[in-house]
């Protein structure tokens, strides 16, 4: 019996026995390394230093709005490289180009969301005296594109924000906050801290979920 037995639990894959569950697992996380999804792999074209590839995947994922902050911070960023900005912030003309405002608009909606990446990349803009505003209030009024006291306001969000600090990130913009508070004065530094403390999350509607294709 106990022979009958252990021939049934041999021959048990040649009868199209289920495959264990930890089998199946594994086979899922192989195939998604062989063939990763867009939205991995627009993170990967980014990490790549291919940011016009990046784009063209990130931004189907970025405008499904709420809760694709990270895919509009990292959108952002790869039109900054575009516009000379980043890595190193030495493209002093850059506030005049399209990808600057692209990038920018991006990163704000991210920030406006409470991503603290995001915010963490409006400090470091400030800090190096990039102007940051855009829309009708920049254009009616020119010192609305660089408010130093809106650039503390978002260095008081970004070293309370409440997931940094939940998931123990380190604070990356240090240099940049130092940088902005040599700029300001003790009463400009505090105007943002209260801010701050008005302040309320705007979140982005929320689209409806697509498919997203693949890109040539």
């Amino acid at each position: 019996m106990r022979a009958l037995l252990l021939l049934l639990l041999l021959s048990a894959p040649a009868l199209g026995a289920a495959v264990p569950l930890k089998d199946k697992v594994r086979a899922s996380q192989l195939e998604g390394r062989q063939a990763p999804s867009p939205y991995w792999r627009a993170f990967a074209l980014k990490q790549a230093g291919d940011c016009d590839g990046a784009i063209v995947q990130l931004i189907p994922i970025a405008q499904r709005g709420f809760g694709f902050e990270q895919a509009q911070t990292t959108l952002g960023e790869c039109y900054l490289i575009r516009a000379g900005v980043l890595p190193d912030f030495a493209a002093p003309d850059a506030p005049d180009a399209p990808d600057y405002h692209t990038g920018v608009r991006w990163i704000m909606q991210a920030a406006n969301a409470d991503d603290y990446n995001a915010q963490a990349l409006l400090v470091e803009l400030y800090g190096a005296g990039y102007g940051v505003g855009y829309g009708a209030s920049a254009d009616n009024d020119p010192s609305a594109k660089n408010d130093p006291i809106e650039g503390a306001k978002w260095a008081h969000l970004y070293l309370n924000n409440a997931a940094r600090q939940n998931l123990g990130v380190p604070i990356l913009a240090e240099s940049a906050i130092e940088a902005l508070r040599a700029q300001l004065s003790e009463r400009q530094w505090l105007l943002g801290k209260e801010r701050a403390r008005q302040w309320t999350p705007l979140y982005a509607k929320q689209n409806p979920e697509e498919p997203i294709k693949e890109t040539p």
